[in-house]
């Protein structure tokens, strides 16, 4: 068992995430990284090299169309952090 240093740190609560977004419908990967969703509370969050990775993953492996773009947003001040969507807001991308 590791000891514990007591240190935690919300990274929720400052800084920023990025996120991938459709410029052409305004709709966001989905967290799954198949399909996408109007919030961004479903939607993918990770660093630019994951983003890249899954890029590279989409148009080699899968031969699917990658729309995305790399949007950096600020976390404080975000209300989109609660309540459920509803079915119809999240597609499959099919």
């Amino acid at each position: 068992m590791m000891p514990s240093t007591g240190f935690f740190a919300d990274f929720r609560t400052s800084g920023t995430r990025q996120l991938l977004r459709d410029p052409v419908t305004g709709r966001y990967l989905h967290m799954s990284g198949r399909g996408t969703t109007p919030r961004r509370v479903w939607a993918w969050s990770g660093t630019a090299d994951q983003a890249a990775a899954m890029k590279r993953v989409a148009l080699n492996a899968r031969g699917e169309p990658w729309p995305y773009v790399l949007i950096r947003e600020p976390l404080s001040g975000d209300t989109e952090l609660s309540g459920w969507p509803a079915e119809s807001e999240v597609t499959d991308g099919r």
